[in-house]
């Protein structure tokens, strides 16, 4: 069980540059936790005592508007860390974290980890690294749901699934949605049936090809000119 911990600690970007020593301090104070699909592993506004490693499956960070409507703000996969943040800074979870699907998650109780951090000062270097890259992306994300069409936004993510899954984006590639249309039409700050406009106009344009889950890109070249804003 231990060196299971180990295995997905040593795997986090936020744990890169830690030594074996201090990842292995780190996974004696980690509690192994279970969920099912859509199983809620915290909820907004809960005061947030812990932070979490994806061991196995994925997570979604996501909120509800006054209209009811979901934003989908983070997808976690393995090796992902996610509510570090809010586990340090000491104010409750801005958002709800949900199993997309059954998933093995490390929970780190932020008191016992503060404690390991007066004890390794390295540990603390490596999570400031981590937490600017964070902002700059949210930053990037709030950019482009207030300035990019959705074509360009669902260009963009086809893109950023292409390097999760490690595809070649020089030529024709095809990439598979993690989760539902309905996640992804959320996490790019639309609805399902816009986002199957979209795809279905893209299709119409020869770009790419959609069957259930799996897309095809026919024209990575065009699709990238969407990912400026180019519609022509």
């Amino acid at each position: 069980m231990l060196q299971a911990k180990i295995q997905v600690l040593g795997g986090c970007e936020l744990f890169a540059d830690l030594d074996e020593r201090a990842i292995a301090r780190l996974a004696d104070i980690c509690l192994t936790r279970k969920f099912r699909k859509g199983e809620v592993i915290f909820l907004q506004d809960q005061p947030a005592e812990a932070f979490f490693v994806v061991q196995s499956g994925s997570v979604k960070i996501h909120r509800i508007n006054a209209k009811g409507k979901e934003q989908i703000l983070h997808r976690f996969g393995r090796f992902d860390v996610f509510a570090e943040v809010a586990a340090m800074d000491g104010q409750p979870f801005p958002a709800t974290a949900t199993a997309l699907e059954a998933a093995t998650v490390l929970r780190v109780d932020t008191h016992d980890f503060k404690q390991l951090l007066a004890r390794a000062p390295e540990v603390s270097t490596a999570i400031i690294a981590t937490l600017c890259k964070r902002l700059r992306a949210m930053s990037k994300l709030a950019a482009d749901l207030t300035l990019k069409e959705v074509d360009a936004r669902l260009a963009q993510y086809l893109f950023d699934q292409a390097d999760r899954q490690e595809v070649d984006t020089s030529k024709p590639f095809s990439v598979t949605l993690p989760t539902t249309k309905a996640d992804v039409a959320a996490q790019i700050g639309t609805v399902n049936e816009t986002l199957s406009r979209t795809l279905a106009k893209l299709a119409k344009g020869g770009i790419l090809t959609v069957t259930g889950n799996a897309i095809k890109i026919l024209d990575p070249e065009a699709l990238g000119q969407r990912c400026e804003g180019d519609l022509s």
